[in-house]
């Protein structure tokens, strides 16, 4: 990555994947900081907060000013000076639409979580967005995607890499075990009860739209000792952020959550995860 190659690291969660893409880029950007910008791309707002607050210290260290922008967090006029800014497809393809000028600086590109996109709508919109990124510096970007979980390899690199030169794969080849179990509920074998028969102090639970996220939060309210937590994309800023720490902070928490919370974000120790509805895809699942 340092040398300029274009890459795809495939490594689990929590395995340092951000750092061994973001020490090599913050070196090349040090070498030339008036004319060095990195966009880093990724699908939710709650995980782009999370890597700001990974990120600000160390690049703050190096003198490299890092930048946010979504829906909750808009550009400001000093961030014009930016060498490394955070963002969605979405709030990229605004900032885009703005022309602004610090644009012509990017070198490069990293796109975290490629999975969730790969083969989207949203994917393809991501492709058009660096081929726009490109035209506008004039010069081919640095390409870096990354995942903790891809089915196959070599048809995501060969997708990512548009009209530019190849993408190298680095994968760490680790697999972590999963001990599923299946239940099925019914009116003798609840919900609450797979959950107090676990014994778990936190549980993770994951839904596939906001309505069943708020379902759950009913069928499960008042359940001592935990307190229960709903998270998703249309939650005002606040109330999300005020989940995702009082949910870490919980000795005893239950949180439903649709994919928002997929993503790797840094929520504590996790006993249990329930799948209550079938994810989309296999990559998904393993996510």
């Amino acid at each position: 990555i340092y040398a300029g190659e274009n890459a795809l690291l495939i490594s689990s969660t929590a395995s340092g994947k951000t750092e061994a893409v973001v020490i090599p880029i913050a070196a090349r950007i040090s070498e030339n900081r008036k004319d060095s910008l990195c966009i880093c791309i990724a699908p939710t707002k709650a995980l782009l907060n999370d890597l700001y607050k990974r990120l600000s210290a160390p690049l703050h260290r190096l003198g490299i000013k890092l930048g946010i922008r979504h829906g909750d967090k808009p550009l400001s006029s000093s961030d014009q000076e930016l060498s490394f800014l955070l963002t969605t497809p979405e709030s990229l393809d605004i900032i885009l639409c703005k022309d602004y000028p610090f644009l012509s600086k990017v070198k490069f590109a990293i796109c975290d979580e490629i999975h969730q996109v790969f083969g989207s709508p949203r994917g393809f919109q991501l492709l058009f967005l660096l081929e726009r990124l490109k035209k506008k510096a004039g010069r081919e970007l640095q390409r870096v995607a990354l995942s903790a979980t891809l089915g196959n390899q070599n048809m995501v690199s060969e997708w990512f890499r548009g009209i530019d030169k190849p993408v190298r794969i680095f994968s760490t080849g680790t697999k972590r075990p999963i001990n599923p179990e299946f239940h099925w509920l019914d009116q003798h074998n609840s919900l609450r009860n797979i959950i107090q028969q676990s014994k778990a102090k936190k549980v993770l639970i994951f839904v596939n739209s906001r309505r069943m996220c708020d379902d759950l939060f009913l069928e499960l309210g008042n359940f001592s000792p935990y307190r229960v937590f709903v998270h998703y994309s249309t939650l005002e800023r606040e109330q999300r952020e005020y989940v995702e720490s009082q949910f870490k902070a919980s000795e005893f928490a239950i949180c439903i959550a649709t994919t928002t919370l997929e993503l790797g974000i840094d929520i504590g120790s996790i006993e249990v995860i329930i799948l209550y509805e079938p994810p989309q895809n296999v990559a998904s699942f393993l996510q």
